[in-house]
C-alpha cells in the first residue's frame, strides 16, 4: 500500500530497459497499511482536481465510481491470481486515453527545459 496516492504522485519516466511507462513516483509520505489509505486520498484528490476545473458534483462521482470500480477490479483479478502486481505495467501497449500520447515524449525533456539556458556561452 502507498498511503500518499494522488495526481501529483504519478509520472512517466523510463524503466530499466529505457521504455517510458506512467506510474506512481513519489514515495516521500508513502507507508504500509490499509488499501483505504489510497482510495480516500484518490478519491479526495480526484474530487477536487474536478471541482477546480468546474465539474458539476454528479460528474464528480461519475468519476469517482469510475475510479473506485476499476480498483476494485483489478484488485478482485489480483486476487483470483489473473493477474500479477509485479508484473503491471502502464506503457504505450497497454496504456488508453490521454496515457498513450506519453510515448510521444522524448527521454531528458524536462531536464533539458529547465537546464538549458539560452544566451549562456557553451549552452544551447
Amino acid at each position: 500500500m502507498q498511503g500518499d496516492l494522488h495526481f501529483e504522485n504519478f509520472g512517466a519516466f523510463c524503466d530499466e530497459s529505457g521504455q517510458i511507462v506512467y506510474d506512481v513516483n513519489d514515495f516521500d509520505e508513502g507507508c504500509f497499511g490499509s488499501y483505504l489509505y489510497d482510495v480516500l486520498r484518490m478519491s479526495a484528490t480526484i474530487a477536487l482536481g474536478r471541482r477546480h476545473l468546474g465539474y458539476d458534483q454528479e460528474r464528480q462521482l461519475a468519476m469517482l465510481e469510475h475510479y473506485t470500480m476499476a480498483y476494485y477490479k483489478q484488485i478482485r483479478r489480483y486476487a483470483k491470481h489473473k493477474a500479477d502486481p509485479d508484473k503491471f505495467v502502464m506503457d504505450k501497449q497497454h496504456a488508453k486515453g490521454l496515457i498513450r500520447k506519453l510515448e510521444r515524449r522524448q527521454q531528458g525533456h524536462f531536464l533539458e527545459k529547465v537546464t538549458n539556458r539560452p544566451g549562456v556561452p557553451g549552452e544551447q
